[in-house]
Parts: structure tokens; C-alpha cells; sequence
């Protein structure tokens, strides 16, 4: 599904304000699913992470530099009684897309940043407001 560029801008103006609170704490508002594939090792967070050498401080500078123009798709978080739409980026870092892909979730005391996926991405990647001035 795709999302109007409105709710796009929307939902980052939304994280990167979370992010740049000044009581934003990365170890309790900011969580990486790193469970490796192995299936499909290559395109797993795990592999990613390593590959770029990065940690959880890296993933989340990269998330909190993306634009509109990094958008590919919206999708809807089956596994969630009250499911939060999945926004998904593709980044180039280091010449290669990472697939990106992120809700805010709400829990009892207060709300955390979720990054489902940072991978390489496994199939290309449609970016709808990439070339929209």
C-alpha cells in the first residue's frame, strides 16, 4: 500500500521529533530486530549491521536522516492486535540499498521507535516521491 506524501512527512516529522527530544534515551525508546535468516543470511539485519560495521547509534542516525524521497511502501503490522502502520525506506549507504523498515509503537509508558528491518535490500525498491519537486 502506498501512503500520501502528506503522511509520509507526517510520520518523519513525528520520529525525528521523538528523536530529538532532549529526554530520548536510545536504550529504552529505540529498538533493532536483529534476528538473523537463516535462509537468507546476506539479507539479514545481523549481516547488514556487521557488513557496515554499525551499531545501534549508526541505525538510528541513518532512520533519523531519511526524507520523503526515501519512501517505498506502507505496510500493516499483521502480528499486532492494534496494528501500527510499517513505514519502509530505502537508503544507498556505502553504494548499496538498505531496506528500512519502522513503526512507533505505544506501550504503558510511553511510546518506542521499532525498526523491524535495516537490511540489504533483497528486490528493487520503488521510491513513488523520489522525483516529485
Amino acid at each position: 500500500m502506498q501512503s500520501k506524501k502528506k503522511e509520509v512527512e507526517e510520520f518523519l516529522r513525528d520520529l525525528k521529533g521523538f528523536i530529538g527530544r532532549k529526554d530520548f534515551d536510545i536504550k529504552r525508546d529505540f529498538k533493532v530486530i536483529a534476528k538473523p535468516k537463516p535462509n537468507d543470511l546476506q539479507h539479514s539485519t545481523p549481516h547488514t549491521v556487521i557488513a557496515l560495521d554499525y551499531d545501534d547509534s549508526d541505525v538510528l542516525r541513518r532512520i533519523n536522516e531519511l526524507t520523503v524521497e526515501e519512501y517505498s511502501e506502507t505496510k500493516i503490522d499483521n502480528g499486532d492486535a492494534h496494528p501500527p502502520l510499517l513505514f519502509v525506506f530505502g537508503k544507498v549507504i556505502n553504494g548499496k540499498l538498505v531496506y528500512i523498515k519502522l513503526k512507533i509503537r505505544e506501550r504503558e509508558k510511553g511510546r518506542y521507535i521499532l525498526c523491524v528491518s535495516f537490511h540489504f535490500a533483497r528486490e528493487k525498491m520503488n521510491f513513488p516521491y523520489a522525483n516529485e519537486k
